[in-house]
């Protein structure tokens, strides 16, 4: 903030402004000192990249307050390509999980984390584990999450999106064993 005074109204003085009779609403010198509200996502991949099929897939989820005030409400979605992934399990149990047997995307929905971990004060973190089964090989499948219309104490709503790809592969020593036997 820079050369600002206080306007008075009543007794008073409240407003911070550079000129008394400038409205704070429309005063360009009028900042907030705060942070700005803010969500951060990250999704880790913490198996092995690539994945063998049939093996568990896990992701570390962190979800991270770097705004000023608490979030109260955070829903968060994993999209995921179902030919090649199928939800297992996670710590902090979804709420819904879409699972298409048709291969199109599958989806791992959490309708509010503050209703499994508590409130989101600022700077304070929330971790889920995700693990999914590699289905079908691929050379890079996406996984994404993303959170939407997220709201903090002051009513703000905040978005955050994150991505994991993951190369899901054969098993190498069967792959092995088939060259070894055409070549004989």
């Amino acid at each position: 903030m820079a050369d600002q005074g206080l306007g008075s109204g009543n007794e008073l003085p409240t407003l911070p402004t550079d000129d008394p009779d400038t409205p704070p609403v429309s005063d360009p010198m009028v900042t907030s000192a705060g942070r700005p509200p803010g969500i951060a996502l990250t999704k880790t991949l913490v198996s092995g990249n690539p994945a063998r099929l049939d093996e568990l897939v896990t992701f570390t989820l962190s979800i991270t307050n770097t705004g000023h005030a608490t979030l109260v409400t955070i829903p968060m979605t994993d999209a995921h390509s179902g030919a090649y992934l199928g939800f297992a399990h996670a710590v902090l149990a979804p709420d819904e999980i879409r699972q298409p047997a048709n291969g199109e995307t599958g989806q791992v929905i959490w309708h509010d984390l503050v209703a499994h971990s508590g409130l989101l004060m600022p700077g304070a973190m929330i971790q889920v584990q995700l693990v999914m089964t590699a289905s079908a090989a691929t050379p890079e499948t996406p996984n994404h999450m993303f959170i939407q219309n997220a709201v903090d104490e002051n009513g703000n709503w905040l978005s955050a999106f994150a991505t994991a790809p993951v190369a899901i592969v054969q098993d190498p020593a069967a792959i092995d064993l088939l060259y070894s036997r055409t070549a004989s």
